[in-house]
């Protein structure tokens, strides 16, 4: 299976690429466009079958891809690349993978580790959805996404500290959930 790398410092879409490339590592990156529904707006379009219940409706997956990572990829060639499949998305999520060995990901390594980060986002955006968050909420769920995303030793000190707090908090189930997937 492929492995997730958290890149903290990259800022930019060339950040990522650049330490892909400067790494020496064979990577692909993976990318989950979305589209944004406005609150408030006529029900929108059916939602594909990709993205079932997604943040009841307010966002969905509109389609996943993936490629080796090479200095020709840029932002505008993805953008112009995805618009060619489907002009409706709002905004990427991406990540990058390799094998534990270091090589590039076969196409169905790269297959799987996509639709395992789908899977992710559309199991955030159900839970987002399935409750409504109180601001304090939505602020301790951002930290832990923030520390997770960190991933440094005193990151997921921090997380273990909050995952032993009252069971029935956020911040707990939130911090317990990191921890988890971190494993």
């Amino acid at each position: 299976m492929a492995e997730i790398w958290r890149l903290p410092y990259a800022k930019t879409f060339q950040d990522i690429v650049d330490a892909c490339i400067k790494s020496g590592g064979a990577f692909r990156m993976l990318f989950v466009f979305v589209r944004f529904h406005a609150l408030g707006a006529k029900a929108p379009a059916p939602v594909p079958k990709e993205s079932p219940g997604a943040a009841a409706g307010l966002v969905e997956v509109v389609f996943g891809a993936h490629q080796p990572v090479t200095n020709a990829l840029t932002f505008p060639s993805l953008a112009a690349n995805a618009d060619g499949i489907a002009k409706d998305w709002d905004a990427v999520v991406v990540s990058i993978c390799n094998t534990k060995n270091g090589s590039m990901p076969t196409d169905a390594q790269a297959n799987d580790y996509l639709g395992d980060l789908k899977r992710r986002i559309e199991e955030l955006l159900d839970r987002i959805a399935a409750h409504e968050w109180t601001q304090e909420e939505v602020l301790h769920s951002r930290a832990v996404e923030v520390l997770d995303a960190i991933g440094t030793k005193e990151a997921r000190a921090v997380l273990t500290r909050w995952a032993s707090g009252d069971p029935a908090a956020i911040l707990t189930r939130e911090a317990q959930k990191a921890l988890k997937q971190a494993r």
